[in-house]
């Protein structure tokens, strides 16, 4: 699977160590403090594409990091948080 729109993306963060997950959205739909980002922000425009194992490098508040795309999956909005 690809990571695109409406999708969960799991990385592993190759230079710092420790996975964390991200929610591909339209730019409208953002929630950063949520993890859920823009395609259209540096880190979504990074993971946008990218398949299990790919390593990709976003950049974010001035910094590239290294990171290794562990697992992609379809995205159901939970309205109950909203």
């Amino acid at each position: 699977m690809t990571a695109d729109i409406d999708t969960r993306v799991w990385i592993v963060d190759l230079d710092h160590g420790g996975e964390m997950d991200f929610v591909l959205v339209e730019p409208g739909r953002a929630k950063p403090n949520r993890r859920v980002i823009s395609i259209l922000s540096p880190f979504g425009e990074a993971l946008l594409g990218a398949r299990i194992g790919d390593m990709v490098h976003p950049r974010f508040l001035g910094h590239e990091y290294s990171v290794l795309i562990k697992h992609v999956e379809p995205y159901k909005e939970d309205t109950r948080y909203e």
